[in-house]
């Protein structure tokens, strides 16, 4: 008997594996894994849960719960319940893992390389399509940092999203930056090893043009070599280098060509300032989009418009201030705090944020520094990007969120 259940343990964690393997890559294989892994769940011996883990769970699963709720005054059903769908992850995850058997942290090191090692397979492979792309077309190699060769594009042949994949870029760089610091880790990264697979995931991460992504990286990567070298050095010398390292990357970025993409794409940002004289030359882009959203909002402050009419909403606003291209390609919020707002009101907001704060504080008081910072990525990530919009925003959250909730991650100092 306690060979089985040990058997039916190893199963759903490579259940687990293979959920973070697939994530990358299309819907269909991570809905087969998630089902898979449900299945096991069913038959494996569950964790004994205390009244706090219940709790927990219940909070979690609140924002799925908050979605089918919003059903009640939605006026678009069936948008409404392909949201519900989409969300559907949001109540798995906490029940599934935070019933499930608790992992070790070994296991954890494991679930979390497999996922990387799948996110640079997916790089690779996008990687080579554009140069594929660029031999067939018999032009430069420089041109792989133009527009059709990034952004969309980049990610063309396996169907993801920038943004998304860059997060999943992001999220591996830290996880196995930290992975390596672990002494007693189960498997051997040579530095050489990390210090290349970081590189690659930045040249990735910047072919990928989220600026978003690009931005929180670069304060990570600064915030980290800043922590570090006041450690090291006294703070008049990592004064110093850490000016030297600005002024230097400042007069890179500035000298980059015109022809860049990800250049113009930042170039536009800055321009941007929500004025209407703008709007057409920069595409209507998420300054100009929030404000007239805030302007027409009132009216529904306090409960929201429902979970299926937010779409709706927002291109009755593009269309009374004339904003016809986000009209045009049905632009959402880009803001995952506002179209909280928009669909479930203040009160869905307020619930939504004290899900964070409470993950953040938790993290914070328990020393999981890795889920912590998972916390703050997710945080960020979501004052520029819908994220919960897409089912891989969403499934990428609850997954790893319920995984590094209810499984500890400990690492000394």
């Amino acid at each position: 008997m306690e060979r089985e259940c040990l058997k039916l343990e190893r199963l759903y964690f490579l259940g687990l594996v293979c959920v973070a393997f697939v994530m990358p890559f299309g819907i269909v294989l991570s809905n087969i894994s998630i089902i898979g892994l449900f299945i096991i769940w069913l038959i494996v011996k569950k964790r004994q849960v205390n009244a706090k883990q219940r709790y927990s769970i219940l909070m979690f699963i609140s924002l799925f719960i908050i979605s089918v709720v919003g059903l009640i005054w939605t006026s678009t059903i069936s948008k409404g319940l392909f949201t519900v769908e989409k969300s559907f992850a949001l109540l798995l995850f906490p029940i599934i893992i935070g019933t499930g058997p608790k992992l070790k942290r070994e296991q954890l090191i494991w679930v979390l390389l497999m996922f990387s090692v799948s996110v640079i397979i997916a790089s690779c492979i996008s990687l080579l399509d554009r140069l594929h792309f660029i031999y067939l077309t018999n032009r430069s190699l420089v041109t792989i940092f133009k527009y059709y060769n990034t952004h969309l594009n980049f990610l063309s042949l396996l169907g993801l999203h920038p943004t998304y994949f860059s997060l999943y870029l992001l999220f591996s760089m830290i996880s196995l930056t930290i992975i390596f610091c672990i002494k007693d880790r189960p498997v051997g990264i040579p530095l050489i090893v990390l210090v290349i697979a970081i590189l690659f995931i930045t040249f990735i991460i910047y072919l990928c043009a989220s600026r978003s992504i690009i931005l929180i990286t670069g304060l990570f990567v600064f915030l980290s070599f800043t922590l570090w070298l006041f450690r090291k050095c006294n703070i008049l010398n990592a004064t110093a280098v850490i000016f030297a390292i600005i002024v230097l990357s400042g007069f890179i970025i500035y000298n980059l060509p015109e022809t860049n993409n990800t250049k113009k794409r930042f170039e536009n940002l800055i321009k941007d300032n929500g004025s209407t004289s703008l709007r057409y030359e920069l595409g209507e882009s998420r300054f100009s989009r929030w404000k007239v959203i805030l302007e027409n909002y009132s009216e529904f402050y306090l409960v929201g418009v429902g979970t299926g009419d937010s779409q709706q909403f927002l291109n009755e606003c593009y269309r009374e201030n004339d904003l016809k291209n986000a009209l045009r390609k049905e632009y959402n919020s880009h803001n995952q705090y506002l179209d909280y707002f928009i669909k479930y009101g203040v009160l869905g907001l307020i619930a939504f944020s004290l899900v964070l704060f409470l993950s953040l504080r938790h993290a914070y008081y328990k020393g999981e520094k890795l889920y912590l910072i998972f916390i703050v990525l997710i945080i960020l990530v979501c004052m520029g990007e819908s994220f919960f919009l897409r089912q891989k925003g969403v499934v990428f959250y609850s997954f790893f969120n319920s995984l590094l909730f209810f499984n500890s991650f400990k690492i000394s100092d």
